[in-house]
């Protein structure tokens, strides 16, 4: 499985990628950190959880949740 995690800010704009590779989604996402950059503004951002098995199937519903900078 690859999964592909997305994080935007609150227009919308892309701000960060993280590709975990192929390997077992619990264990990549148990496992994923994601340091926030210091240019980051404090506010909420979304990101979201997309996977693809190894067949090449997309996900049928992109997982969500957001994170809050201070």
């Amino acid at each position: 499985m690859t999964i592909k995690v997305r994080a935007g800010n609150g227009k919308g704009n892309l701000v960060k990628t993280l590709k975990l590779g192929t390997r077992p989604a619990k264990g990549a996402l148990q496992s994923a950190k994601l340091k926030v950059p210091t240019q980051w503004k404090p506010g909420t951002y979304r990101f979201y959880v997309y996977a693809t098995d190894l067949a090449g199937n997309a996900q049928a519903k992109v997982a969500a949740n957001k994170l809050v900078v201070r």
